[in-house]
């Protein structure tokens, strides 16, 4: 046991030696913790990669001393003594990763502190682009060939180079950037020259380290310490160093390919690009913005997202197609709102024909995401998406034709036009999209059911597919971040309400308890907290009715909002207890109800922002609701959210003049004579 530890230590001690300061400008390595492992044949050094993980312990507690712990000052009298006397024993089974960095002090340049991040960011996380630029998507190597276009990279040395016998400290970075042109992979001895390299980023310009950057990912060579290193010393000197708007985006990329930044460096990158927002092309921001965005870092300044749309309809003509559902994304991501701003850029890609510049729907699908998600409906933009989808030659994926029905029909594109293109795209799915696929991403399909039924189109062969026990099964079984138990409970009323006909695979009576039980938080009381309108327009009804007029409850309990239902006898002339003459939640069972019954059901509708888009239409949930309450038989009295807003912040009688009014108007009578003559109570 004391020969293993001593061997520990004595490894230890060589990877110190390996990852000391060259510089006298550079303090030691005070505390190297190290590992190894016996799977690996590729040298590697995390030396600074502590971007994506939490600290270590040996970083939480400084001062506790461990048996790998080497402390004291680690320097040598000479490097290339030190060099020589490393020996790389036993390499394919030890590779030491050290866990801290050390502090850069430059003239004119304050201390680089950040070689070991903070405990508080192991809670960044962020996606990052594949590493290895034989596995990156097509698009990640487009912009990193657009951007090495007007860089210079230096001539490789060529021959073998021997590193044991090599100062390399005491050769120039333009020799050091030379050698690394010639890596191709990682290992013992060319790990030397990576380290060598990171230890000059306080002497190299901007350029010279992206451009080393640029070089190791060209080389697919998976240089994580100089990486590390980069993104750190940049976050510490960045108020110092001045980038142009292609080193800038050249940063940004590296950021995102081999780490990520803190958000102090992510703001001060806004802070720069705003203040020479002039000086950047469209391309470049909307390469930025989809780095961002594969992060899952939004823009946190408006005013930079502001800037950006404006210069986009300005300069519309300069941005390359491939870029711009790249810059869709973001601005979706970020929630970016302007009507006037989505309805422009509508009729730009209209009038242009943009969209024929795009070959697969995966790119398309973006422009409709990203108008739903924000909001704002443009007709004439749906109408040429859903045409390039019916049109489209190419069989694009399952996903993309998804979301572009689910945006259709949560902004209500319901023209003739529109319905004609959606079935025709329902019949491609029924063509060309197998069992197998069904199978394996059925909250796709749940997806496009939705967007469907939000249209009132039931295409009973999917439903089939969808409630068979297999399918659901894997749907009841998603993750968390994916799970459709209201979509199903949606599903499952809405087939009794507007497709009666129906004779299909349905949820068993086990299956749907088990989903109640799962919504079982979504109660009136919670919904009634989060719309503050509904408590004063049900106290102001029941001041002037009384309280065994007025319900308040779901009435369809599948859309889980509150509503409030009043029931008037036109025979009599009077209001009844809404309780005693509900309608059934089947549209068979309303029909066989006597029509002769005089029995007027009113549902009081309070719409909310959240259920309209920001030009002030319904959105597809809100549409659907009043579309099946008529269908059962309610009159629905519709309360604008402008109005609806009012209540919480006017005295009870306004309140109840106001919905009265709005009685009478859907009664066609006049109700006033039924107020009961009582004083005013405070809400």
């Amino acid at each position: 046991m004391c020969a293993n530890l001593s061997g520990n230590i004595n490894m230890a001690y060589k990877g110190a030696q390996l990852l000391r300061m060259s510089s006298p400008l550079v303090h030691p390595l005070r505390y190297i913790s190290c590992t190894y492992t016996l799977r690996h044949k590729t040298y590697r050094n995390d030396s600074v990669s502590l971007l994506k993980v939490g600290p270590s312990r040996t970083q939480q507690f400084p001062n506790e001393r461990t048996s790998l712990k080497v402390n004291g000052d680690l320097r040598t009298s000479s490097d290339l003594e030190s060099d020589r006397r490393y020996k790389t024993e036993d390499r394919e089974s030890k590779i030491i990763s050290s866990k801290n960095g050390s502090n850069f002090n430059g003239q004119n340049k304050s201390s680089f502190k950040s070689m070991v991040m903070p405990p508080s960011q192991k809670a960044w996380k962020s996606e990052r682009l594949p590493m290895a630029i034989d596995k990156a998507p097509v698009w990640v190597l487009k912009i990193h060939n657009e951007l090495m276009s007007s860089a210079v990279l230096p001539a490789p040395t060529k021959g073998p180079f021997d590193y044991k016998q090599a100062t390399l400290h005491l050769l120039s970075t333009s020799q050091l950037m030379s050698l690394a042109q010639a890596v191709k992979t990682v290992n013992i001895q060319t790990m030397k020259l990576i380290v060598a390299l990171w230890r000059r980023l306080d002497s190299m310009s901007v350029d010279e380290m992206l451009t080393v950057a640029d070089i190791f990912y060209r080389n697919n060579v998976q240089a994580h310490g100089y990486f590390s290193a980069l993104i750190t010393y940049i976050s510490e000197m960045f108020e110092l160093l001045e980038f142009t708007p292609l080193q800038m985006t050249r940063l940004t990329f590296h950021i995102k390919s081999h780490g990520d930044a803190s958000p102090s460096l992510l703001l001060a990158i806004e802070d720069r690009i705003l203040q020479n927002f002039s000086n950047y092309t469209m391309n470049q921001l909307a390469i930025i913005c989809h780095l961002f965005f594969i992060g899952q870092n939004r823009i946190k300044k408006f005013e930079l997202l502001d800037l950006i749309a404006k210069k986009l309809l300005d300069e519309f003509h300069t941005i390359n197609s491939w870029y711009l559902p790249m810059l869709m994304k973001m601005l979706r991501f970020s929630n970016y709102i302007n009507i006037n701003f989505y309805k422009s850029l509508g009729d730009e890609i209209i009038k242009l024909n943009f969209l024929e510049n795009f070959q697969n729907l995966g790119q398309i699908m973006h422009f409709a995401f990203t108008y739903s998600s924000v909001r704002v409906t443009h007709p004439s933009l749906f109408a040429a998406i859903l045409v390039n989808c019916e049109e489209s030659k190419q069989f694009s994926r399952f996903k993309d034709l998804s979301k572009i029905i689910w945006s259709s029909g949560t902004l209500v594109t319901n023209d003739k036009g529109h319905i004609q293109s959606l079935n025709a795209i329902l019949q491609q799915v029924r063509e060309k999209v197998s069992m197998e696929t069904f199978r394996e991403y059925p909250d796709n399909l749940v997806d496009l059911l939705m967007g469907l039924s939000l249209l009132n189109i039931y295409p009973e062969d999917l439903y089939n597919i969808l409630f068979d026990p297999r399918v659901l099964k894997v749907v009841l079984g998603l993750k968390e971040d994916r799970e459709k138990f209201m979509q199903l409970h949606y599903f499952d009323q809405s087939l009794s309400i507007e497709c009666p006909q129906y004779s299909g695979n349905r949820l068993s009576q086990s299956q749907k308890t088990h989903i109640l039980e799962y919504l079982r938080y979504m109660t009136l009381e919670v919904d009634m907290q989060f719309r503050a309108s509904v408590r004063p327009a049900k106290a102001a009804l029941e001041n002037a009715l009384g309280n065994n007029y007025t319900l308040c409850k779901f009435v369809l309990p599948h859309f889980r909002t509150t509503d409030i239902v009043i029931a008037y006898d036109r025979q009599k002339q009077c209001f009844v207890k809404p309780s005693e003459v509900l309608l059934p939640i089947s549209a068979t069972e309303a029909m066989h109800l006597d029509r002769e019954c005089k029995i007027e059901r009113l549902v009081l509708m309070l719409i909310s922002k959240s259920q309209t888009s920001y030009d002030g239409k319904p959105l597809g949930i809100l549409y659907s609701k009043m579309r099946q309450l008529r269908a059962l038989g309610y009159k629905v009295i519709e309360i604008e959210a402008e109005e609806a807003q009012l209540y919480p912040l006017q005295d009870m009688k306004t309140t109840q003049n106001m919905l009265i009014s709005h009685i009478n108007k859907a009664l066609g009578t006049d109700v006033s004579c039924n107020i009961i003559k009582q004083p005013m109570s405070q809400l």
